[in-house]
Parts: structure tokens; sequence; C-alpha cells
């Protein structure tokens, strides 16, 4: 089964079948195209956090492209307290990565950022990708890895939410 560019994963696909709450999202295929407009790629809803603990959001490497050498491509992870996350949510990770050739793809690094919450929040992370210098088409490719970042409880050291 694929995710399609911005979707949810479905409800069961969030279960964790060893019992531990984590939410998981979907390990499958997941790709978006863009220019200019940053594009939604995967979100895992509902994380709860509590007041007082520090949290870690881990991006793996995901595949970068464009249809021009030397674009800019920005992959982001937004967050949001408030409901689902969108383009317009907060940044809390920002990567920004050269296009080597026209048409080739490469791995970018991954992305850890750390975040403690003020109250008990349930969180929604986005990841996102936009052409942010150039002129041609950009893309993210996931296949096989997760598409959306795990997040770490840093007290316990126990995953919360995973793709």
């Amino acid at each position: 089964m694929s995710v399609a560019a911005g979707d949810t994963p479905a409800a069961d696909t969030l279960n964790d079948p060893q019992g531990s709450g984590v939410a998981r999202g979907q390990r499958d295929s997941s790709s978006t195209t863009t220019t200019t407009t940053e594009q939604p790629v995967m979100r895992i809803d509902a994380i709860a956090m509590v007041s007082g603990r520090r949290y870690e959001y881990h991006l793996s490497p995901v595949i970068v492209n464009s249809t021009v050498a030397a674009d800019l491509i920005s992959v982001r992870l937004r967050y949001s307290t408030t409901g689902a996350a969108t383009i317009t949510s907060t940044v809390i990770a920002d990567m920004e990565v050269a296009s080597k050739s026209a048409g080739g793809s490469q791995l970018t690094q991954g992305m850890t950022v750390g975040y403690s919450p003020t109250g008990n929040e349930t969180v929604s992370v986005l990841l996102t990708v936009v052409r942010s210098g150039g002129t041609g088409t950009v893309g993210l490719v996931v296949a096989g890895t997760p598409a959306a970042p795990p997040v770490w409880d840093a007290a316990t050291n126990a995953c919360i939410a995973s793709a």
C-alpha cells in the first residue's frame, strides 16, 4: 500500500502491533513534485506530548531531485498544536539542498530537532518540499524508509510516534 502526497495514514496503520502505544505512519513510497509552491509529503497527527519532557523529531535521509542543475530544494518539518499541520504551520527544521545535476537524484542528510512543550499538547507534524531557488521542478521521494519523522521522548528514550 502506498501513501499519496499529503495523505495522513489511516487509523489502522497508526496502531503499534507490539502494544507500546507508539503512533506509526506508513513506511511505503511517497513522493511529491513542485516548483515555488510548498507541497505536503506526509503528516502524522495526534502525537500526545507531556509538559516538562523533551522530545526529538528524527527525519531519516530522503531523496531529492530537480529537472535543473543547481536548483535549491528545501525540505521542511512543520508542526501544529492546534490541529492538523499545514504548509503554513510553524517550521521547526529546514534543510536546503542544491541539486547536483538536471534529472539526477541525491540523498540528503537526516535531521534531528528537539522540542519541549510548555504544557500537555497534542501535536501534528508535517514533512514538506519546495523549490527555494532556481527554475526547475523539484521533488522529494521516500521509498521504503520513514516518510515522516519518528518522535522520541528524550527522558525515557522511547519512540512515541513514527512513520
